[in-house]
């Protein structure tokens, strides 16, 4: 592993440029003063920084509150490059000044750095937001029951592999974009489901999918879609207006928009079965 180190002098810290990430060790007492010479060494290196940072502190003992500035410009940078930020080692002493600097949330602690770096560099983990998927679940058996008149009893919801296709007839699509996330909404019916839908919404006997009633999957999704996020707005989750599309064809399959989950909720009804597919990622 190479490693190209700074030296500071007799100053009670130091840069290493590791090859997976960027070691900042501190130690002693940091008073006002050492806080102003740390600074003006960091700002003349803060731009090379492109990897995970790791603040090696298990040798600190005092830290002065202005030490919170640069420390903070350090988690500035990593979410700049989209690397993430650890601090090896603190005490309790140095714990009770994150939490009081208010700063605490920024610098997820380690107990070395090995536990460090296999935390960093762990492949992301997407949250299940069940509040999310609930949103939808609630609209979809709203929208259709007062399309249809008739009950729309949810399923459990469960988790569909990348390569699996939809196992529908025809499906309508609306893209997820939000403040803090992307995906996409897929609502998918079997032909018969479908036939019986529209016949009851537009009030024709329709035996055949043609071109004319693609439409309707449209609309069924663009309503789901926005009832949802009436009610995920209301929460503080941003999401924006988009336009839904149709795809058909015997189990066809969809290009998931975000690399985040795709949780599938199963739907039955007196007119028959459909799946609502929501996806979503960072």
């Amino acid at each position: 592993m190479s490693e190209q180190k700074i030296d500071f002098g007799k100053s009670p810290f130091e840069f290493s440029k590791q090859d997976t990430h960027f070691l900042v060790r501190l130690h002693g007492e940091l008073g006002f003063d050492l806080e102003k010479e740390f600074e003006k060494k960091l700002a003349t290196h803060i731009e090379q920084i492109d990897s995970h940072i790791v603040i090696d502190m298990s040798g600190v003992t005092e830290l002065h509150p202005t030490w919170t500035r640069p420390l903070m410009a350090l988690a500035t940078r990593a979410k700049a490059v989209k690397k993430q930020i650890r601090v090896v080692g603190p005490s309790t002493h140095v714990q009770a000044f994150f939490t009081g600097q208010g700063i605490a949330p920024s610098f997820p602690y380690a107990t070395d750095l090995e536990s460090a770096l296999k935390g960093m560099m762990a492949p992301p983990k997407h949250r299940f937001d069940a509040q999310f998927i609930n949103a939808f679940l609630v609209a979809g058996k709203e929208v259709v029951e007062a399309q249809v008149q008739t009950a729309v009893r949810p399923g459990t919801p469960f988790v569909r592999d990348m390569k699996d296709h939809m196992g529908g007839d025809i499906s309508g699509v609306i893209g997820l974009t939000a403040d803090k996330l992307n995906g996409s909404v897929v609502i998918t019916f079997p032909e018969n489901t479908f036939l019986t839908l529209m016949s009851k919404m537009l009030g024709e006997d329709y035996k055949e999918l043609t071109p004319e009633l693609h439409d309707g999957a449209a609309e069924i999704t663009n309503m789901i879609f926005g009832k949802a996020k009436a009610a995920l707005n209301e929460k503080g989750y941003g999401i924006k207006m988009a336009i839904p599309s149709v795809v058909t064809g015997k189990n066809h399959s969809i290009q998931n928009r975000s690399n985040g989950p795709r949780v599938v909720v199963p739907f039955e009804s007196d007119v028959g079965s459909f799946t609502m597919e929501v996806s979503f990622g960072d």
